[in-house]
């Protein structure tokens, strides 16, 4: 649960280990202003921080994916990528003003690599088959024909 501005007023365990945060270091984050921004991938911050201003702006729930930094595990091991889904609402008030913004997060990183996968297993069949299709091509050149048949003859 968040404010309109997007201060944090409440966030579950759950939202936290989505976010790739303890507890701790997102309350030390959330004094120093927006601490779910820290998290977000570079390239996505300009995204966010547009569907938010128009969600606040429209006062209508807003559903998009975004991606977060999700800190290493172990010494020495490269952050990850985390991609999320959020359905964000605005509650508002009887004088139509946003009094909190809630929503559900849902990492659908496991769709993200799959699609990922699907994709290129795609373009390596497309390849092989163009591939495939030239070398038949080949096959029905005349010159290659014409080789082909000159070889045979001097092999006998």
């Amino acid at each position: 649960m968040f404010d309109r501005d997007g201060n944090p007023k409440y966030v579950n365990d759950a939202y936290l280990r989505l976010i790739g945060l303890d507890r701790d270091t997102f309350e030390q984050a959330a004094s120093r202003g927006l601490a779910w921004r820290d998290t977000i991938y570079e390239e996505d911050i300009e995204l966010t921080t547009h569907i938010w201003s128009r969600m606040r702006d429209s006062k209508t729930p807003q559903t998009f994916e975004y991606r977060v930094k999700v800190l290493s595990k172990q010494p020495g091991e490269a952050p990850g990528i985390r991609t999320l889904e959020t359905i964000s609402f605005p509650e508002i008030d009887e004088s139509g003003r946003i009094i909190t913004v809630q929503g559900w997060l849902v990492d659908i990183s496991p769709r993200k690599r799959l699609e990922t996968l699907m994709a290129q297993r795609l373009e390596d069949a497309l390849e092989t088959r163009r591939a495939s299709e030239n070398f038949i091509d080949m096959g029905r050149s005349p010159d290659l024909s014409i080789s082909l048949v000159l070889i045979r003859y001097s092999l006998a």
